[in-house]
């Protein structure tokens, strides 16, 4: 996207006009400088922006609601959803996965032991984890932060 174009003030015409024309200069052809020192009121500026270093993630935009100031999200990419077809039961806990049987008397017996205990709970966990998931990414994508 091109740059807007600045049409610049006659000056002279009313005393305010001087004034103005160098603000628009310092707009229009030049960096704005960045606010340093102690994060103004978000009450006093409301709908305001302001670019900020918070020292461990480095600069980054925040607008004020107000109330709060808060991040402006960097857009990363889209994330595909997951398909579950694992066959197990959503749930908002994961349930502790059991041991298998000390002595089995034989792997006929283990296996029927791991089926019948142990893979239902890891198919649930598998499908919590992947409905979770995909909430947090429609709710991510729905918020702006991912395309």
């Amino acid at each position: 996207m091109a740059k807007v174009t600045y049409t610049p003030i006659e000056s002279g015409t009313q005393a305010w006009d001087a004034t103005l024309n160098d603000d628009l200069d310092l707009i229009f052809n030049g960096a704005l400088p960045l606010f340093e020192g102690s994060t103004p009121a978000a009450s006093q500026n409301d709908r305001g922006i302001m670019a900020v270093n918070d020292g461990t993630a480095g600069w980054g935009i925040q607008f004020s609601d107000g109330a709060n100031w808060k991040y402006v999200a960097k857009r990363a990419v889209t994330v595909a959803a997951f398909s579950d077809s694992i066959g197990g039961t959503v749930a908002d806990a994961l349930a502790a996965i059991p041991d298998p049987a000390d002595s089995p008397a034989s792997a006929d017996a283990l296996r029927d032991d791991l089926v019948a205990n142990a893979l239902p709970k890891i198919r649930n966990a598998l499908s919590s984890l992947a409905a979770k998931w995909n909430t947090f990414r429609t709710n991510a994508r729905s918020s702006g932060v991912l395309a």
